[in-house]
């Protein structure tokens, strides 16, 4: 396998993921089920990069090193990896507050025998 190929595509699916996150945050409060499904496709997204940056480091390992080209692809893949990475999990952050907000505005409006978590 090429490793640009796996570059490439490694940054593709993560490219995705946050696409998909920022769907799912856009789309939450007047679609909730596609919100859900934007980001059920993100974690599908993350999961091809992560599998896909498995398999080149399994390559790479082989080379023991010693390819340049493959020392540089690999530098390339750890800081896309890294960056968007971070990306992701900020913007899952910002999809997991949106919920928990939508959560707590529930149990506001609630009744009280509803909201009684531990009545003793």
């Amino acid at each position: 396998m090429n490793p640009r190929y796996f570059k490439e595509q490694i940054c593709e699916e993560l490219d995705g993921a946050c696409d998909y996150l920022k769907k799912a945050i856009d789309t939450f409060a007047a679609h909730e089920e596609w919100s859900e499904h934007f980001r059920k496709m993100a974690d599908m997204e993350q999961e091809h990069a992560t599998t896909l940056y498995k398999m080149f480091m399994e390559v790479y390992a082989k080379s023991q090193g010693k390819d340049a080209y493959m020392t540089q692809m690999r530098d390339g893949i750890m800081d896309c990896f890294s960056t968007k990475m971070r990306k992701i999990e900020d913007l899952k952050t910002t999809y997991d507050m949106m919920q928990l907000k939508e959560y707590e505005k529930e149990v506001v409006h609630a009744p009280a025998y509803v909201r009684t978590v531990n009545p003793q």
